[in-house]
Order: structure tokens, then C-alpha cells, then sequence
């Protein structure tokens, strides 16, 4: 997330209605020709609204509008930014409809942030009557510069602004870790841990060639990242120290570099070893280790370098145990099929 994006609050999503909305469709009373919708941030920091709708609302007979329908979607994927201070423009707007909706019937729709891109912003809605899923949609936002932003944003913020760049993930990466306070931090501190790379098909082709590197670089969204700092506390130490001289997760762009053994590749799904990355990270590229390259004379780590090998082994491991019989890396690395 963008550290200039707040928290979601009642308070916040009110005064930005107020601002930006003042004769919003959606939520503007009855009597001012809108439908009076009242939207509230739930336990998941989306939103959500119930509404009946009346008769005068029908394409069919007995049945809402498709327009309509697309209509309140919008808006609660809209409202679900402005409980985060944020005014935004939709720049995409996806709508599957699932089942019909009937005049007279109350409904319910939740609209939530899926992910943030700079100044992009992803969301997604659900539109339910009773039990059944009748419109589900996915939009894309455009953020409105200097209509929503304090007149004192952070410097850190600023230089978030000009230059947006977004990625879609081209696959995802699968572990056995599925907490990060229990993932081993760093390849080499995950020694025998396997999983697998699983690109979309799409980019299969991509991995031709591969046969004969010994290692991968798998670079990767961290999805589960806390805000961003400059100063943190990385693993092996505790003093603070610039997020740019430690591998912390909780960075200005949430990018992830790991380099991992590759055992095998079967289609679009490569088996790799040593991986310390969380399952269901999505997966933005990857590179082989090319030591011609990649290999320097005479590096020095740092502050880590103050760091005793048995108290780094012991951070970094954190609860991960090798599996039983692991021995280290084989002397060559096998071919791929």
C-alpha cells in the first residue's frame, strides 16, 4: 500500500462522500431523486450496503436493471476508497452477472481494496440477494491528484506521485509456509524446503532454455507486507537501520528477491528448492543465476558482517526445520526433462 493511503474509517468515508459526492446518485436521499444508500466499513475494511429495490427499477418484468445493478457496484467499489480518504475516477469497470435480481427483494452488496499501484487502484464488489450471488465485478481507479490529497503530504509520499508503474504477476509461487512469522528468512536459511513456480500459461514458452542453470532469481510481490518504513529492524539485528541497506519486507515498493535451486521443470511449473517465500506470493519475473555474471571479487556484506554465523542460522530459520535425511545440495544440478 501507498503510505499517503489511510486506514479505512467512518469518518473519513463520510467527509470524502460529503466532498467529492455531494449529489451522488447512489447515496443521495429518495427525495433528491437517488436511492438512499447508506454505506459502512465491515470487520474486513470494505464496505457494504443493503437496499431494496423498487418497482420502477425493471428491465424485465420483476427484474432490476443490468444498468442499475452496474450502477451500485460502481459506487460501493468507489465508496470503499473514500473510507480511505481517497477521490478516484473509474477507469475499467468488469461486471459478471450471475443470477437475476428481483424488484421488491432486499440486497446486499460489499465492495473491498484488492491492491494499490501507485496512483491505480484495483477493487472488487458483490451484489447478493438472500443466498445467491447474482453480480460480482472488478474495476480499475484512477486516482485524482490534488483533489484528495492533504495540502501537507509526506515527503516520502511525494515522491510517490509523478511516474506510476504497474506489474500483473505472471504466476505464483507455492510453499509450505503459510505464516510469515514462521517462513525462514533468506534461501539459505531454508535449506530442503521445496515448492513450485507456477507461471500462466501464456508465458510457458518463456522457460525455454532453462535446462542447465543451477539456479533461479524469483522476483515477487510482497503481498503480505506491513506499511512501509525507512528505519526498521531487520532479522539479524536490534538496531534500526535504513530499509534500504536490510531486506525488510515493509519497503516503499513491496519487491521481494530470492535466489533458489531448480530441480525440474514439468510445462509451466518449475520445482524449485530452498524457497522462503510465503505460498500464494504472486510472482512478478525470474532470471537464472548466471555466476559469469552474477559473481563479484572481494564483497563485503555490511553491518552483516558483524552478525556470528550460529546467531544468524538461528534468526533466520526462525521454526523451519530441514527435512529428516537432508543432506545439502546435490554436487550437480539434474536436467531438466
Amino acid at each position: 500500500m501507498n503510505a499517503a493511503v489511510a486506514a479505512p474509517t467512518e469518518d473519513l468515508l463520510r467527509s470524502t462522500c460529503r466532498r467529492e459526492h455531494p449529489h451522488c446518485f447512489a447515496c443521495s436521499d429518495p427525495a433528491e431523486g437517488g436511492l438512499g444508500l447508506r454505506f459502512n466499513i465491515g470487520p474486513d475494511g470494505g464496505v457494504h450496503a443493503g437496499w431494496t429495490p423498487p418497482p420502477g427499477c425493471e428491465s424485465y418484468p420483476g427484474l432490476v436493471h443490468g444498468g442499475l445493478i452496474a450502477t451500485l457496484l460502481d459506487a460501493a467499489m468507489l465508496h470503499a476508497l473514500f473510507a480511505r480518504g481517497v477521490a478516484a475516477r473509474t477507469g475499467e469497470l468488469r461486471i459478471r452477472y450471475r443470477n437475476p435480481v428481483c424488484i421488491g427483494a432486499p440486497i446486499t452488496i460489499h465492495a473491498w481494496l484488492r491492491r494499490q499501484c501507485g496512483a491505480l487502484f484495483e477493487l472488487e464488489a458483490k451484489l447478493r440477494q438472500g443466498a445467491s450471488l447474482c453480480a460480482e465485478a472488478g474495476a480499475k481507479f484512477m486516482r485524482q491528484p490534488g483533489v484528495d490529497e492533504p495540502a501537507d503530504v509526506p515527503a516520502a509520499a511525494q515522491l510517490m506521485l509523478p511516474g506510476r508503474v504497474c506489474f500483473d504477476p505472471i504466476g505464483v509461487i507455492r510453499s509450505e509456509h503459510q505464516r510469515p512469522e514462521r517462513t525462514p528468512i533468506q534461501p539459505i536459511y531454508a535449506a530442503g524446503c521445496r515448492g513450485r513456480v507456477e507461471l500462466r500459461s501464456e508465458f510457458a514458452a518463456g522457460l525455454d532454455d532453462l535446462a542447465g542453470f543451477s539456479h533461479l532469481y524469483l522476483i515477487y510481490h510482497l503481498h503480505q507486507a506491513g506499511p512501509p518504513r525507512l528505519r526498521v529492524k531487520p532479522f539479524l539485528s536490534d538496531v534500526e537501520r535504513g530499509v534500504f541497506a536490510t531486506r525488510s519486507p515493509d519497503r516503499p515498493n513491496p519487491i521481494g528477491l530470492s535466489l533458489v535451486r531448480l530441480l525440474a521443470q514439468r510445462g509451466a511449473v518449475l520445482e524449485v528448492e530452498g524457497v522462503d517465500v510465503l505460498d500464494g506470493t504472486p510472482l512478478l519475473d525470474l532470471k537464472p543465476f548466471a555466476p559469469r555474471y552474477d559473481a563479484v571479487e572481494n564483497p563485503r556484506g555490511g553491518w552483516t558482517d558483524e552478525i556470528d554465523e550460529q546467531t544468524a542460522r538461528c534468526r533466520g530459520r526462525r521454526e523451519f526445520c530441514p527435512p529428516a535425511g537432508y543432506v545439502g545440495d546435490p554436487p550437480e544440478p539434474p536436467v531438466l526433462p
